[in-house]
């Protein structure tokens, strides 16, 4: 299954600033970006307010028998997004990469644009059989009061319903800017789309392998194509050991917030502070997102 790492970046990657003086200050990260509607259940997607139900976007309009497009997907993902940000907002908000919309018409704009130039991007074909788990997915960990946590559930690469959303069209050999646009397995290289390398093949990152192998520096010469260890495997450097583990003299699961600690890689958060494991402390609130001068 190929995943969907620039629409992560664009779903995902989220600093909120918070509602201060200083648009500069991200104390609050926020890692996605999703719409729901906080005074009624939303279980699909449509363009309405706060206040209406949410009806179903499927491949039809079921009232205006109207054909999806990603551009009437895009419009209408934004459209939701938006009103729920600025329920919460009285005024300004923080929306992906840090940009401060004004207006909920301008983040219709801005969150819009971002989207649909993601959905039409050359070597992409929409799959749109998958718009409504796309966004339903998508949505669904924004269902909260303004004021309360938002508890994130995403796979790795995004919403899981937003996983099959695309499919690249670009054969090997041709230039590509990143693998959601390369066919099948095919992954974007030097700009490339190419054949993953396989097992003891060279390799320049973790993800450059052909499954189930990763890249693996193989503490001679250049990086190369392995086996990634598991737990109790014998090891003598973390990048042999598979994600989530670190080596000492055998692969050893991470370990969690308030455990006890040496080295900053023994922690799933990769920070070591005063020889304990410190948390991630990513939750934040759409109250968070909002930004008064």
């Amino acid at each position: 299954m190929k995943t969907l790492t620039t629409l992560l970046a664009l779903l995902v990657i989220f600093a909120i600033a918070g509602c201060d003086d200083d648009s500069s200050n991200n104390t609050n990260n926020v890692n996605n970006v999703n719409n729901v509607n906080n005074t009624n259940n939303v279980n699909n997607l449509n363009n309405v307010n706060n206040t209406n139900n949410v009806n179903n976007i499927n491949n039809t309009n079921n009232t205006n028998n109207v054909t999806v497009t990603p551009e009437s997907f895009a419009q209408e993902l934004a459209a939701e997004y938006c009103a729920i940000v600025f329920a919460c907002c009285d005024g300004s908000a923080y929306i992906r990469g840090n940009s401060l919309v004004n207006s909920e018409a301008e983040c219709n704009m801005t969150f819009g644009g971002f989207l649909l130039n993601f959905l039409t991007r050359p070597g992409i074909e929409v799959q749109s059989e998958y718009y409504q788990d796309c966004a339903d997915d998508f949505l669904a960990p924004y269902d909260v009061a303004c004021d309360e946590p938002i508890v994130e559930e995403y796979e790795e690469d995004g919403p899981a319903g937003c996983m099959n959303l695309v499919e690249g069209t670009l054969v090997a050999d041709e230039a590509c800017d990143d693998d959601d646009q390369c066919l099948g397995d095919l992954a974007c290289i030097d700009e490339v789309c190419t054949v993953l390398p396989g097992l003891d093949e060279s390799c320049a990152d973790s993800w450059e392998c052909e499954a189930p192998y990763v890249c693996r520096y193989n503490g001679t010469n250049d990086d190369i194509c392995v086996e990634a260890m598991i737990a109790g495997d014998n090891c003598t450097n973390n990048d042999f050991c598979d994600d989530g583990l670190y080596c000492d003299g055998t692969c050893q699961v991470q370990k969690a917030a308030g455990e006890a600690c040496v080295e900053y890689y023994e922690c799933e958060s990769y920070d070591c502070t005063n020889d304990v494991c410190v948390g991630d402390d990513d939750t934040y609130s759409l109250n968070d997102t909002c930004y008064a001068e």
